[in-house]
């Protein structure tokens, strides 16, 4: 969705919470309309580390299974 799309949906969501009357959806609206906020949690590389790591690679440790081959 584009900013001007989400800003329409804001709107429309506002006024909409606004005629219900309900608290919750007035919440609800007010956080959806709230800038987006990201947070990166971990070491810069870790990923890359951890896939290369000196311990060996198990099937258990895999998210998915290994095919066989």
């Amino acid at each position: 969705m584009n900013v001007q799309g989400h800003q329409i949906f804001v709107d429309e969501l506002a006024r909409f919470a606004d005629e219900a009357g309900e608290p919750r959806l007035t919440a609800m609206a007010q956080r959806i309309a709230a800038p987006l906020r990201v947070a990166v949690d971990g070491r810069r590389g870790l990923a890359a580390a951890q896939s290369r790591g000196p311990w060996p690679v198990r099937e258990s440790n895999l998210p998915h299974p290994r095919p066989r081959t």
